[in-house]
């Protein structure tokens, strides 16, 4: 146990996602309830950050929080090539350029850092960056945590590949804390012999929802069916071969099945600012005739997470190919069909029970459209009783994304009365 930090510096912070916005406001709350002496400081990058994800992104009710945006990423390019030749000398770089001396200060002045809850990035995602500021924040000699992750598997199809993959698991075994959220990432981690705490997705420990507001109010007065689609094909390693129309049907057959079942469908965007889902959600509106465009809604692409777990709460049914749709509706008590494209979302249901109302999408060239409709029906026909079997597994999935944060705290010392205050997280 160390001594209780009273500078918390956050790095790797993704933006522009309302599940990353999710992960980071349950981070942040955490944070503040275990260590309330503590100031906290999110890095970001003027290049990946926008005002609005700012404002979105804020818990407006914590104190001494500030969001430090540098004035742009220092430069990555260089470094996989270095790498593939010496990973010494790319460290040596780290240490030494001009351009990280002011992430090197800044590191060297916090007392703890963590980096952010997120995806695949030591893994598929290959992200240099993320890498590159995990080897920094070991150089400074700052104590480290990694937070509430997935991990793996780690490139093998080149020297960059592997060089990476030889950094990432330096990275993940000198850290002084790593938390995986799911199954999968734990049994590739025991694999390689890499200590972790189990965790789940840090969304789970943070049930704060808000009022919606007056317009949204009216607009989903009558019984609803939320979708929210994902344009894969556009951003994902593993579906970039997979065109758009596959994409497209699928989504349109399940909206096509909502939309003769229920009043209203609510089409919900995840990403916004620098990212964009209104427009797919729009296009995907606009391919049904003029009637049944007037039964579907797209929400508002910058309303906060917890407007969006409002309207979640408030559905009938939930069809998600985003995870932290799925988590929201299990954490709200709302059946849902997921439309499962990696490991972290199968692992979310396994974890829940509730891999039987799933769409594997990297089987999505097999799925079978016309057996879609019974996808759907599925959960549909079962929603009252799924309502109370989804609130009561839910429950245990909780209690692991505390029991991490207790670890947490103890890990870097945590009074026993911040401690116990951090059980209290609205639930």
């Amino acid at each position: 146990m160390t001594a209780t930090p009273r500078s918390i510096l956050i790095i790797n912070q993704a933006w522009s996602n309302h599940g990353d916005e999710a992960a980071h406001k349950a981070l942040v709350r955490m944070l503040r309830q275990r260590f309330p002496a503590a100031s906290l400081t999110v890095l970001a990058f003027s290049d990946l950050v926008t005002e609005r994800d700012l404002e979105i992104f804020r818990p407006e009710e914590i104190e001494r929080l500030e969001y430090v945006c540098d004035e742009r990423r220092p430069s990555v390019g260089r470094l996989g090539g270095l790498s593939a030749v010496s990973t010494g000398f790319a460290k040596w770089i780290l240490r030494n350029a001009p351009a990280w001396r002011p992430l090197r200060a800044r590191m060297r002045g916090a007392d703890l850092i963590v980096s952010a809850p997120g995806g695949i990035d030591l893994g598929p995602y290959r992200n240099w960056l993320y890498l590159a500021l995990l080897l920094l924040a070991l150089e400074s000699g700052t104590p480290t945590a990694i937070y509430s992750i997935s991990f793996g598997p780690l490139p093998d199809e080149g020297r960059q590949d592997r060089a990476f993959s030889r950094l990432a698991l330096e990275v993940l075994r000198r850290v002084d804390f790593l938390s995986l959220r799911e199954p999968w990432s734990q049994e590739y981690a025991r694999k390689l012999e890499i200590p972790f705490v189990e965790a789940t997705d840090t969304a789970y420990i943070d049930a704060t929802i808000a009022e919606l507001p007056a317009a949204l109010r009216r607009t989903l007065e009558s019984p609803y069916v939320v979708v929210v689609p994902n344009e894969l094909h556009r951003w994902h390693v593993w579906y970039r071969s997979i065109g758009a129309e596959r994409f497209h049907s699928l989504y349109h057959a399940l909206i096509a099945r909502a939309l003769e079942s229920t009043d209203l469908v609510v089409l919900m965007p995840q990403l916004f600012a620098r990212q964009n889902d209104s427009d797919y959600c729009n296009a995907l509106r606009n391919d049904f005739d003029a009637a049944d465009r007037d039964r579907i809604v797209v929400a508002p692409e910058d309303i906060s997470v917890e407007v969006q777990k409002a309207i979640i709460k408030a559905a009938e049914m939930v069809v998600a190919a985003r995870s932290h749709a799925n988590i929201f509706s299990i954490h709200c008590g709302t059946p849902v069909l997921a439309l499962s494209y990696e490991q972290k979302m199968e692992a979310h249901l396994i974890q829940a029970g509730l891999t039987d109302y799933m769409i594997r999408l990297n089987e999505i060239d097999e799925v079978d459209l016309s057996d879609v409709s019974k996808h759907f029906d599925d959960v549909w026909q079962q929603r009252a009783e799924l309502k109370n079997e989804i609130t009561r597994k839910a429950a245990p999935i909780r209690r692991v994304a505390i029991k991490a944060a207790d670890e947490f705290a103890r890990r870097f010392g945590a009074d026993a009365a911040s401690a116990e205050a951090g059980h209290s997280t609205p639930s």
